[in-house]
């Protein structure tokens, strides 16, 4: 049996609360032909490594990468920036994120390269990291001009927040979109190693 996973920084109830008033405008500023998934507030999160179908023994080199990229770096900072979209048409609508980059890097590298002892799985390898925060899905978009106005129409707050860990989660898949579930989370270091 194969699990669905990634790994991921959770977000605090302030940023979460930041990110749900984006939705709100997006929602009153587009037209409504428009059609988005909105992700629910409980999934946000913002993704440093997707995984894929995992077999049990990947699930276990995957918990061995977080704990190792876990110790490897200290709490660090980041605040959320601007909206913007992926894809043409436009398929995702996301706010960028600032603040400690270069920590948030080091720790998405981690994630992805693991320890020599856990890179026997090709399943590990990473494209070129975007940190951002998904929105929504558009499923049937507007014209591009449209989009693009309204994002940049609408103020996002330079909503701060603390990484202080990371979790190894579970994505199932169902008609009313995915659940995510904890397999493994995991404190970053409290001092530089």
């Amino acid at each position: 049996m194969s699990v669905r996973s990634f790994v991921a920084v959770p977000l605090e109830g302030p940023v979460k609360e930041a990110l749900v008033a984006a939705q709100s405008a997006l929602r009153k500023q587009l037209s409504n032909d428009v059609v988005v998934r909105w992700t629910k507030p409980a999934q946000f999160h913002l993704t440093l490594e997707f995984l894929g179908d995992l077999s049990d023994e990947e699930v276990a080199a995957a918990k061995e990468r977080v704990r190792a990229a876990s110790q490897r770096v200290t709490p660090f900072g980041l605040e959320l920036t601007t909206l913007s979209s992926f894809g043409r048409p436009p398929r995702v609508v996301w706010v960028g994120v600032a603040g400690e980059l270069g920590c948030l890097q080091r720790l998405q590298q981690h994630v992805a390269s693991g320890s020599s002892d856990a890179t026997s799985s090709g399943k590990f390898s990473s494209g070129k990291f975007r940190p951002h925060l998904t929105l929504g899905r558009i499923k049937r978009p507007p014209p591009p001009d449209e989009l693009r106005q309204v994002l940049e129409h609408i103020d996002i707050p330079r909503q701060r927040w603390t990484v202080r860990e990371i979790i190894l989660y579970q994505s199932s898949l169902s008609r009313t979109g995915a659940h995510y579930t904890p397999l493994l989370r995991r404190s970053l270091a409290a001092s530089p190693k």
